[in-house]
């Protein structure tokens, strides 16, 4: 199904929970996933989003939708880009319907109303949130599980 897919960040702590060699410095370690382990840890957990990294600066997760599945996403108060790493839907916001499929790089601003929609295909999703500056969200808002 994947292609070998490996994630490099440079980061300030250990954040996969993979094991590392020790550091001269924490602030310089450098982290390395597999995106196809990532995918598998998130259908283990049974839950839709599976978040794997939190720094100061950035939050990354898996998010997968099963094909005619529905995304009950609401306006994240942070900044997100999305990866589709499998599978095909279409992404609709409030002046935009388009389709997305394998390779498609999805950017959402902060509080933009969006959601996918005709998954034709299990759709996997890498997530990048800001961690930057938060905008305050609408009281009635949901969000993912993880999302901060």
């Amino acid at each position: 199904m994947f292609k070998t897919i490996t994630l490099l960040l440079i980061g300030t702590a250990a954040g996969f929970g993979i094991a590392q060699e020790p550091a001269a410095k924490a602030e310089a370690q450098i982290e390395i996933a597999q995106i196809d382990t990532l995918v598998a840890d998130q259908a283990k957990k049974g839950k839709p989003y599976f978040s794997f990294l939190e720094k100061s600066s950035l939050r990354m997760g898996i998010y997968h939708l099963r094909k005619g599945g529905k995304d009950t996403q609401k306006p994240h108060k942070r900044d997100e880009v999305y990866l589709v790493l499998d599978g095909s839907a279409r992404i609709k916001g409030e002046k935009l319907s388009q389709k997305v499929k394998k390779g498609d790089l999805i950017f959402v601003p902060a509080l933009a109303e969006h959601r996918f929609t005709n998954v034709t295909e299990d759709l996997d999703l890498l997530v990048f949130f800001s961690m930057g500056p938060s905008k305050p969200r609408p009281k009635k808002a949901a969000k993912h599980d993880d999302d901060g």
